[in-house]
């Protein structure tokens, strides 16, 4: 009885011990060791031990359903434990669905991030990389000028991570990740935030109809965040950047206005209700003063915001602090304003 516990225990040592010297060899050995990272992401790269399947536009996602249960969102709870009519025994249909953007998202759920995703590793994960083409196709109608187009191929590293922050917010949105969401838009923010600080100006920001349409073509108008950073620019820019003042016949900002029938009425309300004036807030967590445009007041008053306590609390809750990312740390101080 001892031989047999001695020799079951040193082929589990050899087995442990072994280790794939084919990077091809996708067994489940080489989960042994790493990082729990590591592990999840070798997991959903080779689909070991899946339990669900997700198809999307001609691609196949070997998933598992404890993970999405816990860390995938709402819909993915749903749809698993409710039986939604995506869901067919252990198979969930996603036609609607960019995969790479999927694929991004689920990288997120497994691993708490996406940044790092790397879309020629793994079958599962073997993609074109989400955007690409739409930027091939709308790059000659961007920048014009030589100026311009030096500045697009310096930033566009910049503006790819930027449209994919756009693309993970929304999908975030539509599968009920509040995580996702908030990494997504913090990422957004400070991106933008980044690229503004090197170009000054919108006129100058490299692919900026595009991140623009972007954002206003694939969120909601319930879901604010994203279009409010927009919004906060170009009301920046509307009233304080010179460059606007002297080109405004060919503005992008403008043309970005009449393309953009959201964008046109966010700015117009705005406009009418602060008459070209901001209101200022300083983040509870950095201190970092920043002008922030809001919508109308949660009252329903519509030139100037009131000081009732429950509308500048619901004031408050928007704003977004350009150096930290934070949402809702503003304190806004009704007497300042941007003229």
């Amino acid at each position: 009885m001892a031989s047999q516990e001695s020799s079951s225990t040193s082929a589990a040592l050899v087995v442990a011990a072994q280790t794939p010297n084919d990077p091809t060899d996708t067994s489940a050995r080489e989960l042994i060791g790493g990082s729990e990272r590591d592990r999840a992401l070798r997991i959903l790269q080779h689909g070991h031990y899946s339990d669900l399947i997700i198809n999307c536009q001609g691609h196949t996602f070997r998933v598992h359903k404890f993970i999405l249960i816990t860390k995938g969102g709402d819909f993915f709870e749903r749809a698993i434990c409710g039986g939604f009519s995506e869901t067919d025994k252990s198979k969930i249909d996603l036609p609607e669905d960019d995969p790479g953007v999927i694929a991004r998202a689920l990288h997120y759920i497994y691993t708490g991030g996406y940044e790092s995703f790397d879309h020629t590793q793994g079958p599962q994960l073997s993609l074109t990389d989400l955007s690409s083409s739409q930027d091939q196709e709308n790059e000659l109608s961007i920048s014009q000028a030589d100026n311009l187009n030096w500045i697009a191929s310096k930033f566009a590293p910049e503006v790819h991570r930027l449209l994919i922050h756009v693309h993970m917010f929304a999908i975030a949105c539509k599968l009920g990740n509040p995580a996702l969401k908030e990494h997504a838009r913090k990422a957004f923010l400070i991106g933008v935030t980044l690229v503004m600080k090197r170009t000054h100006c919108l006129e100058f920001f490299p692919h900026i109809e595009i991140i623009f349409s972007t954002v206003y073509e694939t969120t909601s108008a319930h879901e604010r965040d994203l279009r409010n950073v927009c919004l906060q620019e170009a009301m920046v820019e509307l009233h304080v950047c010179k460059t606007t003042d002297q080109m405004c016949k060919k503005s992008r900002l403008r043309k970005m206005i009449e393309g953009l029938p959201d964008l046109a009425v966010d700015v117009s309300t705005h406009y009418l209700r602060q008459r070209g004036l901001g209101i200022m807030s300083e983040c509870r967590d950095c201190k970092r003063q920043n002008w922030w445009f809001g919508g109308i007041c949660a009252c329903g008053y519509w030139h100037k915001y009131c000081d009732e306590p429950d509308c500048v609390a619901a004031a408050e809750a928007l704003t977004q602090c350009t150096r930290c990312g934070a949402k809702g740390t503003g304190r806004i101080d009704m007497k300042s304003k941007l003229g």
